[in-house]
C-alpha cells in the first residue's frame, strides 16, 4: 500500500532528523490519492489536499516519535557540553573547534564548492556529506583535476551533476559515460578576493574604507503567491472563469516545467545578473534557488540589482500579470550579526508580501512590492523615486 510505504519512509527521514538535530529540523510530507479521472477534472483539487494535509503534518511534528518514551529524554550530550558558536546545537567541550562537528562539515564543504565542477551522488553513506542519518543517500563535491582519479578508485556513486554548466560532452572522461549524468545550477557559487588577495569580509562588501556611507544592504525576494500558481497553473480564476480553459491549462507536465524554470531561473541567471561589471564585485549571494533570493553587498548596488531583478524576472515570465515578485531589504553596518540582518530583511519582506493598493474602484494591487528604509512602495513607484534621485544627483 503507498500509503503505508510513504508513512514509513517519513518515520525513517525524520527519526534520522531527531537525531541529529534535537529537534529543530523536520519534515511535513502532505499525500492525497489520485485516480485516472481526477488527472483530467480534479488535479488542482488534489493538490490543494496534499498541501493541507503537509500544513496538518507540520503542526503534528514527531507525532509517531512520541510514543517512544526516550522522545522525552534530554537529546545528545548532557555533561560537558558548550553551544556551537554558530548553530547553538550543544557539543561536547572536549572538541577543541569553536563549531559543532554539522558546521565544521558545511564550512569544509563551503571551501570546496568555490572549485567544485562536479556533484556526486552515492546510494551509500560513501560522500562526504550525509544530509539525514538512516537514508543511504550522500553526496561529494569535486574539480575536473581530481575526477579522473575518483573515477579509477572504484567509489560507489551512481550519479554525477556538472554544477554551473550544461556543456556536458566536452572533456568527459570514459569511464563517466558508464554513469547517469546531468547538470545542475548553483547560486552564489563563487568567490570573490580583496585587493590582498584574500576572501572578502563583510566590510570589504560594504565600501572602500573613504566611502561616505559605508553599510551593508540585506536583501530578500521570492515569488508572490506561489501555492497559487502551483494550484491553479497560469490560468487563474481572477483572469479567466472559463473552467474549461483552467483544466486544460492545469497539469503535472506544466508545473514540473513551471518549478524547474523557477529554479533555473534563481539557481542560474541570478549568477549572470550579480555579476556584471558594475556591480564591481560588491555583491554576494548567500542563498538563490527555487523561488528565493538572499543576497548582501553595497547597499546602494543592492537597490539597484533589486530593481534589476525585478525587471528581469518580469520579462522571464513574459509580463504574466499572476507572476510577481517582492522583496526586502535591510541596511546595516559591516559588523552587525548577519542572522540578525536576515532576519530584518525578512520582516521588510513581509511587509511587502502585506501591501495592498487600490487603484481604481475595480483594481486592488497586492504584494508586487519593494520594501526600503521601513517604507513600502510598489516597483513602479519605486521606480520613480530612483527617477528622481538621480535627476537630484546631476543637479547636485
Amino acid at each position: 500500500d503507498i500509503d503505508i510505504k510513504l508513512n514509513d519512509i517519513k518515520k525513517t527521514l525524520n527519526r534520522g532528523l531527531l537525531e541529529k538535530y534535537h529537534g529543530r529540523l523536520f519534515l511535513a510530507i502532505g499525500s492525497a490519492d489520485l485516480s485516472a479521472q481526477d488527472f483530467l477534472e480534479a488535479l488542482n483539487i488534489k493538490w490543494d489536499e496534499a498541501i493541507q494535509n503537509a500544513k496538518r503534518d507540520k503542526n503534528r511534528r514527531f507525532i509517531h516519535e512520541m510514543q517512544n518514551p526516550e522522545f522525552f529524554k534530554p537529546f545528545g550530550p548532557v555533561q560537558n557540553v558548550k553551544p556551537c558558536s554558530i548553530c547553538g546545537m550543544d557539543m561536547e567541550t572536549t572538541e577543541e573547534s569553536p563549531g559543532c562537528k554539522d558546521c565544521n562539515n558545511l564550512i569544509a564543504l563551503g571551501k570546496q564548492l568555490k572549485n567544485a565542477d562536479y556533484l556526486m551522488e552515492y546510494h551509500s553513506a560513501g560522500g562526504r556529506f550525509v544530509p539525514v542519518p538512516n537514508i543511504p543517500v550522500s553526496y561529494s563535491i569535486t574539480d575536473k583535476n581530481n575526477l579522473t582519479h575518483r573515477l579509477s578508485s572504484n567509489e560507489k556513486f551512481v550519479k554525477i551533476w556538472y554544477l554551473n554548466t550544461t556543456d556536458t560532452a566536452t572533456g568527459m572522461p570514459g569511464k563517466l559515460k558508464e554513469y547517469a549524468f546531468g547538470f545542475r545550477f548553483t547560486g552564489g557559487n563563487y568567490m570573490l578576493f580583496n585587493s590582498q588577495g584574500e576572501p572578502v569580509t563583510f566590510s570589504d562588501l560594504a565600501g572602500d574604507s573613504d566611502a561616505k556611507l559605508k553599510r551593508l544592504g540585506v536583501l530578500r525576494m521570492d515569488v508572490d503567491n506561489l501555492g497559487r500558481l502551483f494550484k491553479y497553473g497560469f490560468i487563474s480564476p481572477r483572469i479567466d472563469n472559463q473552467l474549461r480553459e483552467t483544466k486544460e491549462l492545469y497539469s503535472l507536465s506544466r508545473l514540473s516545467t513551471l518549478s524547474s524554470m523557477l529554479d533555473i531561473y534563481f539557481s542560474g541567471y541570478l549568477n549572470v545578473i550579480v555579476r556584471q561589471a558594475k556591480y564591481e564585485d560588491r555583491l554576494l549571494i548567500i542563498y538563490s534557488g527555487g523561488d528565493d533570493i538572499f543576497l548582501v553587498g553595497k547597499w546602494d548596488h543592492v537597490v539597484t540589482c533589486a530593481m534589476e531583478i525585478r525587471e528581469n524576472f518580469r520579462e522571464f515570465c513574459c509580463n504574466h500579470p499572476d507572476i510577481t515578485l517582492s522583496g526586502g531589504m535591510a541596511i546595516v553596518t559591516p559588523k552587525y550579526p548577519i542572522h540578525r540582518a536576515a532576519e530584518l530583511a525578512g520582516e521588510a519582506e513581509e511587509k511587502s508580501k502585506s501591501f495592498k493598493l487600490q487603484l481604481t474602484d475595480a483594481e486592488l494591487l497586492e504584494k508586487d512590492a519593494f520594501t526600503f528604509l521601513d517604507k513600502t512602495f510598489d516597483w513602479h513607484d519605486f521606480q520613480i523615486i530612483d527617477m528622481i534621485k538621480n535627476d537630484l544627483v546631476r543637479v547636485m
